[in-house]
């Protein structure tokens, strides 16, 4: 979206849905117990049930009732649903992102968009005006063994990792790879591990005023580049304790208009019997995530927005010569 709008000239503004799921109504006459820690004046709290007067967060189908609800008022100013990717909306020359509570609308002028979010209001949806989106979504090892000292330290290790995975795959493709060598550990951590993630903390409090750098080049599409290690972290001395040290790792990183969009370090599901098969394996992957964006860019297109060169150009960088891995996604049989 950042990228559409350096391209086109336009402007950006960010909204937040107040209390977003409590604002559409609730499907159906649901109940539930009184929640413990809650007195009432007569008889037990057994015998009595709450009736819920709104579409509040963990019910099951609360995420499908609000997004009924969001869609229906999106289509009665006129928005249309993208084929491709659900969470996207087009009107004439204007595009709607919705992330659960947050949303980014792109059109041709301030001016424009102040009039579209007034008319979101006018519809009943409580929404705040967040202006520029500077701040969206808040995005501004080896196996060892069990004999190892506990992880002791007072904050909490999973919840650790889950903000240097959000960090790493939001805005921090450097730390991608170490945090997810930490998380593989997050159900009996060791205090080996804790230091780790001690190491991967400052070493962003050192590069806090480091980030990505959007070197807007209209003339290039999409770029992808794929790699893959071969059972690089394989370790005879732990094999049988962790057989995931056999299996490869696929890394990949896209970019369109010579902007990052995509980047992933994962382990493949599978352990490959040949460094081909462990790269064509990778490029699968990568081109599992080009594809959608191909066919966005084209959807956007034909809404009249300005899009450079559709026509990807996909690199695999690997470590060894695999030339049998990129003539076998040659083939049009495959």
């Amino acid at each position: 979206m950042i990228i559409i709008a350096i391209i086109s000239h336009h402007s950006l503004r960010q909204i937040d849905f107040v209390m977003a799921y409590t604002q559409a109504p609730i499907e159906t006459d649901l109940y539930m117990e009184i929640p413990h820690g809650i007195e009432i004046t007569e008889g037990n709290t057994k015998d009595y049930l709450l009736q819920l007067l709104a579409n509040i967060y963990g019910q099951k189908q609360a995420g499908r009732v609000r997004d009924q609800y969001l869609v229906s008022k999106l289509e009665s100013i006129g928005f249309t649903q993208s084929r491709i990717d659900e969470c996207v909306y087009y009107r004439d020359d204007i595009i709607f992102i919705v992330y659960v509570d947050d949303g980014i609308f792109l059109g041709a002028s301030d001016d424009q968009l102040s009039h579209v979010i007034k008319e979101l209001t006018d519809v009943g949806l409580q929404i705040e005006d967040q202006s520029h989106p500077a701040d969206c979504v808040r995005v501004n090892i080896k196996r060892l063994p069990d004999d190892l000292p506990p992880f002791q330290e007072e904050w909490n290790y999973r919840s650790a990792v889950g903000k240097l995975n959000y960090l790493g795959q939001t805005s921090g493709p450097d730390i991608q790879y170490t945090t997810h060598m930490v998380a593989k550990y997050s159900s009996n951590p060791k205090q080996e591990h804790g230091q780790a993630i001690s190491y991967i903390v400052r070493y962003l409090i050192k590069s806090c005023n480091l980030g990505l750098h959007f070197n807007l080049d209209a003339s290039k599409s999409i770029y992808c580049y794929a790699v893959t290690d071969y059972i690089g972290e394989w370790n005879k001395d732990f094999a049988e304790l962790d057989p995931s040290t056999a299996k490869p790792r696929s890394g990949w990183f896209i970019l369109y208009a010579n902007c990052p969009v995509i980047w992933c370090s994962r382990l493949q599901p599978q352990v490959a019997l040949s460094t081909m098969k462990a790269e064509f394996i990778t490029l699968s992957q990568a081109l599992c995530d080009v594809i959608p964006i191909m066919a966005l860019l084209e959807e956007m297109s034909g809404c009249h927005f300005q899009i450079s060169c559709k026509a990807p150009r996909i690199y695999c960088k690997v470590f060894e010569d695999n030339s049998e891995a990129l003539e076998l996604g040659r083939l049009p049989k495959l």
